[in-house]
């Protein structure tokens, strides 16, 4: 059996954001030996005999999002034991030297107040509720505020393409964000993910701008896939690449997204659905790979300050 688990902040407290929500990289340390104690970890080789078809069983780790945090605490512990992660990265924070949406907004409700930033959306967009079923359907296992939730379903959900970028530049002026130290901050750079890569860690498309694929059109879809898999394949030397799809849930796809990554023989793509994978490997199904969030798992649970 395999249990496919997926990480985004691994990092230390820092007081300046004090409401991030992250796993400490000690608990990490301590989920790495359970799992070790459990099913083990799997190796790229295991992964690898998994994908010829292969019976294979441990957990394999996957990293969403070309973090900073991700080069700093998980890759040296990942060498200390001569383990190996997939790392997932989104290609406009490196190609357009543009934060992605969702971080933005996790940076802005670590610091600020979530009503103060849910006032400042309104001022932009002047949408007082999100009147879809969407608002009952994402972070349901996440205890966040009302406020809070508010915030993450309209930048990450109500908003998309041109408009999404224009309410990021807004809520970045508006609290005064230096973009450039923004992005030097929360991102992995070019040199860390070739460091990686070259180092045995598995490296993968999370698209262009980690926007919702399934509410963008064709034409914004094909340039999210050309844009990321042309810049990471020639970054990396890498002739195919795997990816997996922001928010991995609702709306985070569709049909037509399936077929572009066909169109660029993706290898495999992961969704985000708490199961194991498939006792034995299925071609047909390995553009939806199901993944578990680490939090499910002993010793994953957010840093309380």
């Amino acid at each position: 059996m395999i249990k496919v688990v997926m990480y985004h902040y691994v990092r230390e407290f820092n007081d300046e954001i004090p409401r991030l929500n992250f796993l400490h990289v000690d608990d990490f340390k301590r989920q790495l030996d359970f799992f070790e104690r459990d099913l083990g970890i799997l190796s790229y080789e295991d992964w690898q005999r998994y994908l010829s078809g292969e019976e294979v069983s441990g957990y394999l780790l996957t990293f969403d999002d070309g973090l900073a945090d991700h080069y700093k605490y998980v890759y040296p512990e990942l060498l200390k034991r001569n383990k190996f992660g997939v790392f997932y990265i989104s290609s406009m924070p490196l190609l357009d030297k543009e934060p992605c949406a969702v971080h933005l907004c996790h940076f802005l409700l670590a610091k600020y107040s979530a009503f103060d930033i849910y006032n400042s959306i309104i001022e932009f967009s002047h949408i007082h509720e999100i009147e879809t079923d969407v608002i009952d359907q994402v972070y349901t296992k996440q205890e966040n505020s009302y406020y809070e939730n508010q915030c993450k379903t309209i930048i990450n959900y109500a908003y998309s393409g041109v408009s999404k970028t224009l309410l990021c530049k807004f809520l970045m002026s508006k609290y005064q964000i230096n973009k450039s130290k923004f992005i030097e901050d929360i991102y992995m750079t070019e040199c860390q993910a070739i460091e990686l890569s070259s180092n045995g860690m598995l490296m993968g498309s999370h698209f262009h701008s980690h926007d919702l694929l399934g509410k963008l059109t064709e034409i914004e879809q094909d340039s999210e896939v050309i844009r990321s898999n042309s810049f990471l394949s020639a970054l990396l030397n890498k002739s195919t690449m795997s990816f997996c799809y922001p928010y991995g849930g609702v709306c985070a796809f569709n049909d037509f997204t399936l077929k572009l990554l066909q169109k660029v023989n993706a290898d495999f793509s992961f969704i985000v659905k708490s199961e194991p994978l498939a006792k034995m490997y299925d071609e047909s199904l390995k553009l939806q790979l199901p993944r578990f969030d680490c939090n499910e798992f002993e010793y994953g649970s957010r840093y309380e300050y």
